[in-house]
């Protein structure tokens, strides 16, 4: 069995927001402490530094209260990332803020879509026939007329 092992040379961290305290969790301890919580990612951030990765740090985003946990949106390999789907819906726009980021260090990103999602392009392309299919129906009816006509004036 070949043993692969890889060297990461980038890091990208997302400060805590404020709301980080409502944040989900797996089993409630009580309300979080921020400052503690800030203290600790600036410590993870200088522990990356220390290793020589290059650190790309984030602004909070105060909508998205787990959004701290970057590791979420996405799978990040050698040669390219995979945008995630997290399973909470109180996650699931991280990843749209995530992939510019993830699109200018990758060549090659793709995404992981929901269900739902390609239901609603299906439906929107199934639309689009449809108004075609309207739009030829008309014109077979306004042919036929026309022919209707060219006969009775013949």
């Amino acid at each position: 069995m070949v043993e692969t092992s890889y060297e990461f040379t980038r890091a990208i961290t997302r400060a805590p927001c404020t709301n980080i305290i409502a944040g989900l969790r797996a089993v409630d301890v009580g309300t979080p402490d921020l400052d503690l919580m800030r203290s600790h990612h600036a410590d993870y951030i200088a522990m990356l530094k220390e290793t020589g990765a290059t650190v790309i740090e984030l602004e909070a985003l105060e909508d998205y209260p787990d959004s701290v946990f970057v590791e979420d949106t996405a799978l990040c390999l050698p040669k390219g990332a995979v945008l995630m789907r997290p399973g909470a819906p109180s996650r699931l726009g991280e990843v749209e803020h995530m992939a510019a980021h993830l699109r200018a260090q990758y060549d090659e990103v793709l995404e992981i879509t929901s269900v739902e999602r390609k239901v609603r392009l299906l439906s929107k392309e199934l639309d689009k026939a449809l108004t075609v299919v309207k739009m030829l129906s008309r014109s077979r009816l306004i042919i036929s007329r026309l022919q209707t006509q060219i006969s009775k004036r013949a």
